[in-house]
């Protein structure tokens, strides 16, 4: 007999899964749609729209590491959260004008986001690490089931946890690089004189758009297929059936989504 998973309907109940995986795909749908009539408010409801993302996905990262530390996430758990961090990511988005200098706020901007992907670093690099022991209950992690490709891979398999592991440190720190040397392009402008140009044109192009579009909605398939899988194999999961006050809660934040959405289509007024 299968050792039990204890459910964690909080972490991996179908409110929870629902709700980010609307907000994703919706979010993007409907900014990419947006766009394409373009002016002050879909460039607000794009803000928006990335806003809500970063800040969910910061919020799960910060409770993942907290939990993970105090041994109450099992490997189970923080392998769904690592799938759900990467439908969300957690870039910090800052949505209004500002009075103080733009390039200062540029830079910290920058600092925090390569401090969010440290701590990325870190959460995805101890889950595999630790992933024989990780959790209160580390007996049961032999039996937990990963899926790559549709195929059932042992999450505690030597060889699986390296690949994750080396996959983990060098993504972290080729996002730690790029945020840092961001820094320097509105500080260097004579080192990028068309930086800036060229970012705005691929904005609105519209091939390049439906192109961006295409290759989140393929990948965000792809990552909640996956997690589907791995929640309907790893069948000895108790508890995770049951409705929790944070699987509804998870579902009312998507009133966010919807009021943006109808400012940006101007059924009724949210901004003066």
């Amino acid at each position: 007999m299968a050792c039990p998973i204890e459910g964690n309907a909080d972490v991996s109940g179908v409110g929870v899964r629902l709700s980010i995986y609307i907000l994703c795909l919706a979010g993007r749908t409907l900014s990419y749609l947006l766009n394409q009539r373009k002016g002050e408010p879909a460039v607000k409801f794009n803000k928006a729209v990335a806003s809500l993302l970063s800040v969910q996905g910061l919020a799960l990262l910060c409770t993942a590491l907290f939990e993970t530390f105090n041994d109450r996430l099992s490997l189970f758990h923080s392998i769904v959260v690592l799938h759900l961090l990467a439908l969300l990511g957690f870039t910090l988005v800052t949505r209004g004008t500002h009075q103080y200098n733009d390039s200062e706020r540029h830079i910290v901007e920058h600092i925090l986001n390569a401090l969010t992907y440290v701590l990325f670093g870190v959460l995805s690099c101890y889950t595999w690490v630790e992933a024989p022991e990780l959790g209160d209950n580390p007996g049961c992690n032999k039996s937990v089931k990963y899926v790559i490709f549709g195929q059932d891979i042992a999450a505690t398999t030597e060889a699986l946890r390296n690949g994750m592991l080396g996959a983990s440190a060098l993504l972290s720190s080729a996002f730690i690089l790029a945020s840092l040397t961001s820094i320097l392009i509105p500080r260097r402008k004579k080192w990028f004189p068309n930086c800036r140009q060229l970012f705005r044109r691929y904005k609105e192009d519209k091939t390049a758009g439906a192109v961006s579009l295409g290759s989140y909605v393929a990948f965000a398939v792809y990552v909640i297929v996956s997690l589907e899988l791995i929640i309907a194999r790893n069948k000895s999961i108790v508890g995770d059936e049951e409705w929790t006050f944070g699987q509804t809660l998870s579902l009312f934040m998507l009133i966010g989504l919807v009021t943006e959405f109808a400012e940006a289509m101007g059924w009724y007024p949210i901004y003066s």
